[in-house]
């Protein structure tokens, strides 16, 4: 898995690779970037609930039918 990972990095950032490029391993923080993601989540809670409101309310309707 070590491997594979190690690969895929190399070849989707090529020099910028932290694996690669010293310099780009040393200034990093040791973050991934999933942080960035957190404001979103509000909005994911809400279109998921909004979703599984739907698919009640249609499993309701083909039991009432």
């Amino acid at each position: 898995m070590r491997e594979f990972v190690r690969k895929r990095e190399i070849s989707h950032k090529g020099s910028l690779s932290r694996l690669k490029n010293p310099k780009r391993l040393q200034n990093w923080a040791g973050g991934s970037g999933a942080g960035a993601l957190n404001y979103r989540w509000s909005y994911v809670q809400g279109t998921i609930g909004d979703i599984f409101d739907g698919l009640a309310r249609g499993q309701s309707e083909v039991v009432n039918a």
